[in-house]
C-alpha cells in the first residue's frame, strides 16, 4: 500500500521499506517559474547549450523546489510512521563517504531520519561480522540443459460434499470442459453480468434505460477489453452480455430477483467455520421473500450444451453447484439461523431457475 492510500488508516504493525532508497530524480525543465509573495513573478528559461551559466533566477526557483520537495518529504513520513498504533519497523540503508561516515542518500526518506536514527544505524553497521566460514550459503543448483517442464495432464475437478470436502462420486469429464468457465470470453461475460446485476438490484433499472442499447454495447466492450478480451471477440462477448441483462430484465423471475427486498444484499462476502474449517464465502444475491423465506441465489452464465434439454442442464448444474449452494446455507444459517432459508441458481442468458435444497 503506497503512503498516500494509506492515510486515513491505523495498523497494529507498519513495516516501511527502502527509506534509503534515493528518489527518482526530476527532469530539468525548459522553463522555472514561481509565484512570489514579495518579488511577484519569478521567469527563468534553462541555460544555453553551449556552455553558458544557468540563470541565477533559474537557479533560486530550483532550489526553493526542491526546499518544498524536503517539506513534502517529512509530511509524508510523519503520515506513514504515525499509521502505526503497536510496532512501526523502519528498512533503510546508507553508505560510506570519503571520510568513512555512514550516511544515507540525498534527498531519501532516510536522510529526513538520520539526525534520530543515526546512532543506531552506525551501530549496527560497527557490529563484528560473522566468521564467513560459519555462514551457511545456499548451493547453487542449475537444471540440465535437456530439462523440459512436465506435460500438463487435465485432470477432473473432484466433487465435492455438503461439507465442502472432496467425496467419491467424480464429476464427469465432460461435464467440466463444457462448463463454459474455461474460455476466459466468456468467463470475463459473466464478471460482468454480475456486476451489472449488482448494479440494478442496487440502483433499479434506471441508469440501464438512460442510455441506448448501442451505448450501452460500447461500454461493455471496453470493460471487456479492460479485463483482456481480445479485439476479435469483444463483439460476440458483448452481444451475450446484453443478452443476459436484456433477458433478466424482460421476465418476471428476473425482475423479481432485482427488486426491493428486506435484508437484501448483492455480492455479500461471509466467513465462517465449516466442517471445522475457516470458509470464506461472496454470495451473489439474498434476500428475504414476502413469504419469510430468506432466498440465496448464486448467478450461472452458463447455458445448455447442444441438443441438452433444459431439465437435463438444470440437473447437471445442480449436481455441480450442490455443495457450494450447501455452503452458502450454512454460513447463512449462523447469521440467520430463525428464517428458512432456500437455495436456487439463476440463468440470465435462458431465465432458468434451479432450486437445489433437498
Amino acid at each position: 500500500m503506497t503512503i498516500h492510500k494509506a492515510k486515513g488508516l491505523e495498523f497494529d504493525r507498519v513495516i516501511l521499506p527502502g527509506l534509503g532508497r534515493k528518489p527518482r530524480g526530476d527532469d530539468t525543465p525548459l522553463l522555472r517559474w514561481l509565484e512570489h509573495p514579495q518579488f511577484g513573478l519569478l521567469l527563468a528559461p534553462i541555460a544555453a547549450r553551449d556552455g553558458s551559466d544557468q540563470d541565477p533566477i533559474y537557479r533560486l526557483i530550483g532550489r526553493l523546489e526542491r526546499e518544498k520537495q524536503d517539506y513534502e518529504a517529512g509530511r509524508l513520513l510523519y503520515v506513514a510512521a504515525t499509521r502505526a498504533k503497536k510496532r512501526l519497523h523502519l528498512f533503510g540503508h546508507g553508505r560510506e563517504n570519503t571520510q568513512g561516515e555512514l550516511k544515507p542518500e540525498s534527498g531519501s526518506l532516510l536522510e529526513v531520519l538520520w539526525p534520530v536514527v543515526s546512532a543506531e544505524f552506525i551501530a549496527t553497521a560497527s557490529e563484528p561480522k560473522p566468521n564467513a566460514e560459519l555462514q551457511r550459503l545456499l548451493p547453487l543448483r542449475r537444471l540440465p540443459l535437456a530439462w523440459q517442464p512436465p506435460e500438463l495432464v487435465a485432470a477432473p475437478l473432484p466433487a465435492l460434499n455438503r461439507a465442502g470436502q472432496a467425496s467419491d462420486n467424480k464429476v464427469a469429464e465432460e461435464e467440466l470442459v463444457f462448463s463454459g468457465w474455461e474460455n476466459r470470453a466468456r468467463r470475463h461475460v459473466g464478471t460482468i453480468v454480475h456486476h451489472l446485476l449488482e448494479q440494478l438490484a442496487k440502483q433499479g433499472t434506471e441508469f440501464w434505460q438512460q442510455s441506448s442499447l448501442t451505448q450501452r454495447k460500447l461500454v461493455i466492450e471496453r470493460q471487456l477489453g479492460a479485463l483482456g478480451v481480445p479485439a476479435a471477440e469483444q463483439a460476440v462477448a458483448g452481444n451475450r452480455t446484453l443478452q443476459a441483462i436484456e433477458q433478466t430484465l424482460a421476465s418476471e423471475r428476473g425482475r423479481w430477483l432485482l427488486d426491493k427486498h428486506p435484508l437484501a444484499e448483492c455480492e455479500l462476502a461471509l466467513t465462517g467455520t465449516v466442517a471445522g474449517k475457516l470458509t470464506h464465502a461472496v454470495i451473489d444475491r439474498t434476500f428475504v421473500a414476502e413469504n419469510g423465506v430468506r432466498w440465496v441465489i448464486d448467478y450461472k452464465t452458463s447455458t445448455p450444451q447442444d441438443g441438452e434439454t433444459n431439465s437435463a442442464f438444470f440437473q447437471r448444474e445442480s449436481v455441480h453447484y450442490q455443495a457450494q449452494l450447501a455452503i452458502y446455507k450454512e454460513l447463512l444459517t449462523a447469521l440467520d439461523g430463525d428464517r428458512q432459508i432456500k437455495t436456487a441458481l439463476y440463468f440470465p442468458l435462458i431465465d432458468g431457475w434451479c432450486e437445489l435444497d433437498g
